[in-house]
């Protein structure tokens, strides 16, 4: 338990001294599981691959003022060649600076039929033929630098997989919820305990735009970015569609409800998944791996006032060797913003 609480205490210690020199623009709570899927009967939602996942975020404006903070690099502003209207020229090119702390946890299980039907391998000396079960828990640092014109993002993960990221302790109270439709995960093989790292850079860059951008506007925008640690290090590319539309008068835009739906979709080039491929320092069971993932996503936002909801699908095609069909979770998360 000792690890865990290391990790809390340092998000609080990093978020009470952003908080001395300014108070947080946004609270965001989200969670992740495949028990979400409610286009599908209860008692046929899967209960392995990506299954469950918490996490909780704080958003500051501006740079954090504090000494200890590692100031990360502004990444180069994209520029658009201007219109003739100056006014016009400056609102497009403005950007928004903001830095974001998270605490979180994925959970990961294998498929027990798989598991219990095919003869495992001794831990470390081969494939297995369903992923062993894990747990990551982190603590996340981020930098966002955004406009109407594109944004880019740099983060750090650190955390812990093993036992010590709870991973046990999260499944078993989220299945005592809904017993009768739960299967049984046997925790007594994971991967052993291990910290870990993962940075990522994200950059988007619109496309196409639609719209008055105010009662309604649509974009068509293109991602790309990469992962560099112990934990992943890949490579991605995708797209993604999202329209945006006010519900009733736009008089007072700030107080009018929105809804956005939103389409998207990618390719990984996975190089390293510590969840398929196992620990790095320690010897542990793993899979065989697949190099080439695609993945595609669908999403309804509302907001009003200060207040957001997103409900998302996700699909991720198969990640290794005896996975036999896509994994599907969906994503509920709650954003608040703080008025000034």
């Amino acid at each position: 338990m000792a690890a865990p609480l290391l990790i809390a205490a340092a998000l609080l210690g990093v978020s009470a001294r952003a908080a001395e020199a300014q108070r947080p623009s946004a609270l965001r709570v989200g969670a992740d599981n495949d028990a979400f899927n409610f286009w599908i009967p209860p008692w046929d939602r899967t209960d392995h691959e990506y299954t469950s996942g918490v996490r909780g975020s704080v958003e500051y404006d501006g740079p954090i003022a504090w000494s200890g903070w590692p100031r990360l690099p502004r990444w180069p502003r994209m520029t658009r060649r201007a219109p003739s209207d100056t006014a016009r020229r400056e609102t497009r090119t403005a950007s928004r600076l903001t830095h974001t702390f998270s605490l979180g946890q994925m959970i990961f299980t294998g498929n027990e039929l798989t598991q219990n039907s095919l003869a495992l391998v001794a831990p470390g000396y081969g494939p297995r033929a369903s992923r062993p079960n894990a747990a990551w828990l982190y603590l996340e640092a981020a930098e966002r630098d955004s406009s109407d014109l594109g944004m880019s993002e740099l983060s750090l993960a650190i955390g812990i997989v093993g036992s010590p990221a709870l991973g046990s302790q999260m499944q078993n109270l989220f299945h005592s919820l809904g017993q009768e439709y739960q299967r049984p995960s046997d925790w007594s093989r994971q991967l052993p305990f291990e910290p870990g790292f993962v940075a990522r850079y994200a950059r988007v860059v619109p496309l196409l735009s639609f719209g008055d951008g105010e009662r309604r506007r649509s974009q068509l925008s293109a991602n790309g970015g990469g992962a560099v640690g112990t934990i992943q290090t890949s490579l991605s590319v995708g797209a993604e569609a999202t329209t945006d539309m006010a519900l009733g008068s736009i008089d007072q835009s700030a107080m009018t409800p929105r809804i956005a739906f939103t389409l998207g979709g990618g390719m990984d080039v996975v190089l390293r998944d510590e969840f398929l491929d196992g620990t790095l320092f320690r010897a542990s069971d793993r899979v065989s791996k697949n190099a080439l993932v695609g993945h595609a996503h669908a999403a309804i936002t509302f907001r009003w006032r200060q207040i957001g909801v997103t409900y998302r699908a996700n699909r991720v095609g198969p990640q290794y060797a005896g996975q036999a069909r896509p994994a599907t979770w969906a994503s509920i998360a709650a954003e608040w913003r703080l008025s000034r």
